[in-house]
């Protein structure tokens, strides 16, 4: 896993496709920093943790509780909401990880909060390891709450996937990343907004907000102005409609629309390489260009013909992915 510093107080870890581990990002200010999602594993939080640390000398201390989505003073967070469950800070689950907790020394960066973009299962893995005061929104904690609920040892796992709830893959990799079923514990979310907030690091800004979109209904993004960064999770990606992966109009046109009203140089997308906004538009457009034409239709040779009507060619490899990306899920909802 590779490391990087992005921009000045902004660090990010490459993906990794193996086994899907995300980008996973840390924005530092004077006073205070916060991690961008939690990771596969343990191990993933860990490494992302001990890399930062290496690439800025500076250690990292992660610190729980405070008051409403801050501490007051250094870490200040002003949301329309911030209730956690009961309102109250949990603080962390596992003694394991205590030497990672408390209060900061003069010579360490509190780590303020881990924000988490969605409830899927390879973002939220780490989040004990971290053992920051978490803060996601109301549905994603909805959502780790059904989560923890499930097994997650081995038979729980092929259980899963038997019902359809996990991928074979999704399966492999959590037992591939914590061999141990012991490891693979989730703790609920400390803190939640219902739509957004901001978070003053000293220095440097993270506002974070409630997107929904194309990829699941509770994802959220953390905008950093003062960088022109913009973490965007995974809500650019499709979602599966009765098994068929793909897209639909209704919540991919404003989820696009809302990213266009941010005025940001580097978009990190979980899965993939940073995009300039000219690389992130210039394939959200097309695509809602192409679910347009598309429309209803759920047969892929009458939309492809449409398109080649429309462009005076026929589509490109890419093009027809993007038509499949419409009238597989038309199909598998018609149904």
């Amino acid at each position: 896993m590779h490391t990087h510093t992005l921009t000045k107080g902004i660090y990010y870890s490459e993906p990794v496709a193996e086994t899907d581990r995300p980008l996973l990002g840390l924005v530092a200010g004077s006073e205070g920093a916060i991690v961008v999602d939690a990771g596969t594993s343990p191990s993933h939080a860990r490494e992302f943790l001990t890399a930062v640390e290496e690439l800025t000398g500076t250690p990292f201390a992660a610190r729980t509780g405070g008051g409403d989505c801050g501490d007051g003073g250094s870490g200040d967070c002003k949301s329309d909401k911030s209730d956690g469950d009961g309102g109250k800070d949990r603080g962390v689950k596992n003694g394991g990880e205590a030497a990672r907790v408390g209060a900061a020394s003069r010579d360490e960066i509190p780590i303020q909060r881990q924000f988490i973009t969605h409830w899927h299962w390879d973002h939220i893995f780490g989040m004990q390891t971290i053992g920051a005061t978490s803060l996601a929104h109301e549905l994603t904690a909805g959502k780790i709450s059904q989560l923890r609920g499930l097994a997650w040892d081995d038979e729980g796992l092929d259980q899963l996937v038997e019902t359809g709830f996990l991928p074979k893959f999704a399966a492999d990799c959590l037992k591939t990343e914590m061999p141990s079923p012991m490891q693979r514990q989730l703790i609920p979310i400390d803190r939640t907004f219902h739509s957004a907030g901001e978070i003053d690091l000293g220095g440097i800004t993270c506002i974070f907000e409630h997107l929904g979109g194309s990829h699941t209904d509770d994802s959220s993004i953390l905008y950093v102005p003062e960088r022109g960064t913009l973490f965007l999770g995974d809500c650019v990606y499709g979602r599966r409609y009765n098994g068929a992966y793909g897209y639909r109009l209704e919540s991919l046109v404003p989820m696009r629309d809302r990213l266009k009203r941010f005025e940001a140089t580097h978009y990190l997308i979980s899965h993939e390489a940073i995009h300039s906004a000219a690389e992130l538009f210039g394939y959200l457009d097309p695509l809602i260009e192409i679910g347009e034409l598309v429309g209803e239709t759920a047969d892929y040779q009458a939309a492809a013909d449409r398109c080649c009507r429309q462009y005076g060619a026929s589509p490109d490899e890419e093009t027809s992915q993007m038509i499949r990306f419409f009238t597989d899920p038309n199909a598998a909802l018609a149904r």
